[in-house]
């Protein structure tokens, strides 16, 4: 199995949920966040992506680009009619999230588990 790049995306389907996570520990390079939203915008525009979990375990380090990219993001999937919400968070992260008031936008769950568990109820 390769070692995915840093500036690399590992998306995953499971059961009708696209996971998203980072291999990056840090999310702040304006050239990475365009390369990410590009990939975001591809795999959005693909047919069974309406439910998003991204999984941010690996992410130390956010800028406020990064949540400029997490808010496209979801506005592009509920403009499709679906669902984006967040795992994982380690506690820097969780730190900004909760400073930028963010819970308010994004259902943020502890593990992929529950997150994949709130999502299949969203799609029921």
């Amino acid at each position: 199995m390769n070692t995915p790049k840093s500036d690399e995306i590992i998306f995953e389907d499971i059961d009708g949920i696209t996971i998203a996570q980072f291999a990056c520990k840090e999310i702040s390079n304006l050239e990475t966040i365009d390369k990410f939203l590009v990939t975001f915008k591809e795999k959005i525009q693909s047919p069974g992506c309406k439910y998003l979990v991204i999984d941010l375990g690996n992410v130390e380090f956010v800028a406020t680009t990064t949540i400029n990219l997490l808010l496209v993001i979801l506005k592009r999937v509920r403009m499709k009619g679906g669902e984006v919400v967040l795992c994982s968070l380690t506690a820097p992260v969780k730190q900004v999230f909760e400073l930028m008031q963010l819970s308010r936008l994004f259902d943020i769950y502890p593990g992929r588990e529950e997150a994949i568990t709130a999502l299949k109820k969203v799609a029921e």
